[in-house]
């Protein structure tokens, strides 16, 4: 009986999880959308060197090599900053693309 009870609690839990994931979308910065049926896309950044702060619409998702879901349609301005090394700034349309979009930046040292 102890197995049937243990098998039944870890099965509701797992369920219980399914559920809450499906009814919630999370970006990884821990921002829930407000609608899941919202048009989204991926946006992938890497930078050479590694270690760039990323900002999309002036707000910080983080440190590159970065794969950020949920990305709205629309246009969006992104944002590459590392010390020691020029600003990075792009203009970018998300849209329907099913494959994320790739953004490879090579950092200027500042002079």
């Amino acid at each position: 009986m102890k197995n049937y009870t243990k098998n039944y609690f870890i099965a509701s839990l797992i369920i219980i999880g399914l559920i809450a994931f499906s009814v919630f979308n999370f970006e990884p910065t821990g921002q829930v959308l407000k609608n899941s049926n919202e048009k989204t896309g991926s946006i992938y950044v890497l930078t050479t060197p590694l270690g760039a702060e990323v900002f999309v619409d002036d707000t910080f998702k983080g440190i590159t090599p970065i794969h950020m879901n949920y990305i709205g349609y629309g246009i969006h301005n992104i944002r590459i900053e590392k010390n020691g090394y020029m600003t990075e700034e792009r203009t970018i349309k998300m849209n329907q693309n099913k494959r994320p979009l790739k953004i490879e930046v090579t950092l200027k040292p500042e002079l």
